[in-house]
């Protein structure tokens, strides 16, 4: 919390971001005086935010959703990127691409899926039936993508049995993952508070580390998860964070976690568009990858995502809507052609006089627009609406990628 006649690096470092946002030309002091305090005010209320003149968490969350570029984190004293995250699981659902690009629009740039679970009244692995669904939409919309594994070791064999799971679990997916494999160690049911002090520090680390060890030599980088009272009363975290990285845990407006951390997870209740319900917010430090283009992909049955609208791709279509499975788009007047420049001449007939293809009035039938089985920037303009791309009346590249990724989903 910042308020009134707060002093020091925290108030300054607001009144740099204030000044970026309503340019109110605050003289940098790092002192809250009453200046500071109505570019506050005028904050909340341009943000519809309870207007008191105390920047606390829900503004610095807002702050963050607001900023285009990362800003810095109030609990450094150096400047620092920071980019917002979320960690996802069976809890949200399965997150379509449409709903991901709600997310990405919203300022985050990493979604954490949950690849699986360790039961916590009995040794049991279970994976996460949303993973494979919200990695690839993720990946589809340029978002980057990590995983995580919540425990419930109390041994280092256990530790070795989950990244074995995990890795099990995500092995046909790595090339949609460019971020760290994550060991959540939470307290839960058999791994508790008590249950951890009896084991100590030491045999503690040793079981977070030996996770991350398989996940590592699988290739992957790789970190430890826990709470600030995990990793202070529990943890080595020298142990540690001299081979993998640190997420910590802290509902806080600032991180008093002192040693170097990958990522910090600040709230449990933050609110994300295209998302419903409370949402785990995190701040990423340091440059992310830049995502790759969204890959091929791999579930059963699935076509490639190429861009071009060939035969594959229409029996795709045909296969939908219960039609012969031919791959031909039949009977295309010529004078639609101009409108498909990512449609395969070899799969299109493209005649003089048209009379039209069945499986076109089958996609017309859907998009509910006049059935005359004719390609035309009409019938486009109402796909491209559908999928959620530019409405331009012209069938291009990403026009066919968004219909390929809808219909492998």
């Amino acid at each position: 919390m910042i308020e009134l006649n707060d002093v020091g690096t925290q108030p300054k470092l607001l009144q740099e971001f204030l000044n970026w946002y309503g340019k109110y030309n605050l003289v940098l002091d790092g002192i809250i005086g009453a200046k500071s305090e109505k570019a506050i005010k005028d904050f909340q209320t341009k943000e519809n935010l309870v207007v008191d003149g105390k920047f606390g968490i829900k503004c610095l969350e807002r702050a963050k959703l607001i900023d285009k570029t990362p800003i810095k984190d109030t609990n450094k004293e150096e400047n620092i990127m920071v980019t917002k995250a979320i960690d996802i699981s069976y809890w949200q659902g399965k997150v379509s691409r449409e709903n991901f690009e709600k997310v990405k629009k919203d300022g985050i740039k990493s979604v954490i899926q949950r690849s699986g679970y360790t039961s916590q009244s009995k040794f049991s692995l279970n994976t996460d039936s949303t993973m494979i669904n919200n990695i690839i939409n993720a990946a589809a919309v340029g978002l980057n993508v990590g995983i995580y594994h919540y425990s419930q070791a109390i041994s280092v064999s256990e530790a070795k049995k989950e990244a074995e799971f995990c890795l099990n679990t995500i092995k046909k997916y790595k090339s949609y993952i460019n971020l760290p494999v994550f060991f959540d160690w939470e307290w839960g049911g058999r791994l508790s508070a008590s249950k951890a002090s009896k084991l100590g520090k030491t045999k503690c680390t040793e079981i977070c580390n030996a996770f991350c060890k398989v996940i590592k030599d699988a290739g992957y980088d790789t970190g430890v998860y826990a709470s600030l009272s995990v990793f202070n009363g529990y943890l080595n975290p020298s142990s540690i964070d001299d081979k993998y990285l640190i997420w910590v845990a802290q509902y806080n407006n600032t991180c008093s976690y002192t040693r170097k951390k990958y990522m910090w997870q600040y709230s449990s209740s933050g609110s994300v568009k295209g998302l419903s319900g409370r949402i785990d917010m995190n701040y990423l430090y340091g440059d992310t990858p830049t995502p790759s283009p969204a890959p091929q992909p791999i579930i059963p049955g699935a076509i490639k995502v190429d861009g071009s609208w060939g035969a594959d791709t229409t029996r795709k279509i045909q296969e939908k809507f219960g039609l012969n499975k031919d791959g031909i788009i039949s009977s295309q007047p010529k004078s639609c052609k101009k409108y498909l420049s990512a449609c395969s001449t070899s799969s299109w007939k493209f005649v003089t006089v048209s009379k039209g293809s069945a499986t076109v009035k089958a996609m017309q039938r859907w998009l509910k627009v006049s059935t005359d089985g004719k390609m035309g920037p009409k019938t486009i303009k109402a796909l491209q609406k559908k999928l959620g791309v530019g409405v331009d009346g012209y069938c291009g590249s990403k026009t066919v990628r968004a219909l390929q990724n809808y219909l492998n989903n």
